[in-house]
């Protein structure tokens, strides 16, 4: 019997596919995995997320960056808003209430919101603007929240009003979904936008009924559903309902902004799950993901995450999926709780360079965002004491800038910083990439793998699967310790028809996975 050797290369090239047979899918296409990253052609461990502050909140349901000024001048923050509470941090250990307040003396006005209701929030020009679907509009224009605007005389609260979700759009405001103490609720297929603000200012008006104004509203009612939410692509303002999305334009004149449905058939699954990149939207939908210009809609995940995502979302939590952006890493994260989670507590990340796949355990949170990191300083100088192997940042990172961007995520009582370092809170984890379906050669006879030859980095174990039919499930050898950098090869007598592979990296440091070969024989029978 010769020996044969199939070379696998181009680790990155095409990510996790869960939902095609694995036979019909090249060798370099993994089948399951969880903490690993794609990207440069190889496979690398996922960085991991450590706790950067114990905020004085204990129930923080959503966070966000802002810009907080003060007499001119800028400083980054972050808004962590509670059940009862809003607060913000702007150096990573001092929390700041900024919760409304009323009455005389002055004491807080505390939010009404329940866990399952939640919080939104926008900047529009500089002035950030929260809202959690129960209480009024809040904004930000001096050292407390405030209840928003709605005319020259009076607030949201003053005039009975609430709306669902409130977002940002050129100087204007959208309001999705309103209820305006009528008696009949939120009204599910409302939009209204206000008046035009100006910088550093609330719009002066929401009121349709002020002719002097182009603030108005209008009710998306030609298709069924509710307003889920809404989000700025290029020059227009895309809605969306739950089983369908609308287009909103400027025109000016009498109607000032038009609306036209772009699909009857598809919509958003949750609020927060739509995400802008590169000029497009990427959203979850009722069953899948999708890619939109705001005309056409294009599927990412069909035949390769799509089952696997929506078969693990948990049914009752499904309104608490989110979409993030890690831009840094041309990543999207769309993060959701498993069947059997009470929180977020895994996302599924798409590289929307590469189109690959791959997922990642999460901590149990409440919400992740992007921005910009409240304190940047000294970070154009290397003064991490951790060792090189086990220090996950860049050297000199943020020598050209002072502009930082992290994902920055919410327990019930804690901030952690997500991709960064190898541990998970200062704990070790192991992730892993498998592939199935190997087919070495003719799969008549039966072939014998001798030794795999992986090419990489960092200590890692590999299990060797096989299986004599195409639907059988694989039975597992292993695990095979190898170190790369030292080692050549593992060896392994594991004869199959179809085999499959599992690589598993251990231990807080780098690892990496740049190509294998398998070395095999063909037996030369089969059963």
């Amino acid at each position: 019997m010769s020996t044969q050797t199939l070379p696998v290369k181009n680790l990155a090239e095409f990510g996790i596919i869960s939902d095609t047979d694995p036979i019909l899918l090249p060798p370099n296409a993994w089948t399951a995995g969880i903490g690993i990253r794609f990207q440069n052609g190889e496979i690398t461990k996922i960085l991991g997320e450590e706790e950067i502050q114990n905020p004085t909140l204990t129930d923080i349901q959503f966070i966000m960056p802002a810009t907080k000024w003060t007499s001119g001048v800028p400083s980054q923050v972050w808004i962590q808003a509670g059940l009862d509470h809003v607060y913000y941090t702007d150096d990573g250990s001092t929390d700041t209430k900024i919760t409304r307040e009323a009455g005389t003396p002055l004491a807080d006005v505390v939010y009404t919101g329940s866990a399952t209701d939640r919080w939104n929030g926008c900047v529009n020009q500089n002035v950030l603007i929260l809202n959690n679907g129960i209480d009024a509009p809040q904004s930000w224009v001096s050292t407390k929240l405030a209840n928003l605007r709605w005319d020259a005389d009076d607030t949201w609260d003053d005039a009975g009003w609430t709306t669902k979700v409130i977002r940002s759009h050129k100087n204007f405001l959208f309001a999705l979904q309103l209820d305006n103490s009528d008696g009949n609720g939120m009204n599910p297929n409302t939009v209204c936008w206000s008046e035009p603000a100006e910088p550093w200012a609330v719009p002066t008006t929401w009121d349709a009924s002020d002719t002097s104004s182009i603030t108005g509203q209008i009710e998306l009612a030609s298709t069924e559903g509710a307003i889920i939410d809404g989000l700025s692509l290029r020059d227009n303002f895309i809605v969306y309902k739950d089983s369908s999305v609308y287009n909103m334009g400027f025109i000016g004149g009498q109607y000032i902004w038009n609306a036209r449905d772009i699909s009857k058939t598809v919509g958003l699954f949750a609020q927060g799950a739509v995400v802008e990149f590169q000029g497009q939207h990427v959203f979850m939908s009722g069953d899948d993901v999708l890619l939109t210009d705001g005309l056409q809609f294009k599927s990412i995940a069909n035949q390769k995450v799509r089952s696997k995502i929506y078969s693990e979302i948990s049914s009752t939590l499904y309104t608490k999926t989110f979409a993030v952006p890690n831009y840094q890493k041309e990543e999207i994260w769309f993060c959701y709780a498993t069947a059997d989670s009470s929180y977020i507590n895994k996302a599924a990340i798409w590289n929307y360079t590469t189109g690959a796949w791959t997922f990642k355990a999460l901590p149990d949170i409440n919400y992740i965002n992007y921005g910009i990191l409240y304190s940047t300083e000294g970070l154009d100088d290397w003064v991490d004491s951790d060792s090189w192997e086990s220090d996950s940042s860049i050297w000199n990172e943020g020598i050209f800038t002072q502009v930082i961007f992290k994902l920055l995520g919410a327990t019930n009582s804690s901030i952690k910083m997500f991709d960064i370092g190898y541990t998970s809170d200062g704990t070790s984890y192991n992730s892993y990439v498998e592939k199935t379906g190997i087919k070495l050669g003719n799969t008549s006879t039966m072939k014998r793998i001798t030794a795999v030859y992986p090419k990489g980095v960092g200590n890692m174990d590999i299990y060797v699967g096989r299986a004599m039919h195409q639907n059988d499930s694989y039975t597992w050898e292993g695990p095979f310790n190898i170190t790369p950098e030292t080692d050549a090869q593992i060896r392994c007598r594991v004869t199959g028809r179809y085999h499959a592979l599992r690589f598993v990296f251990q231990g807080d440091v780098e690892h990496k996975l740049q190509g294998y070969d398998i070395e095999y024989v063909d037996t030369g029978y089969g059963r």
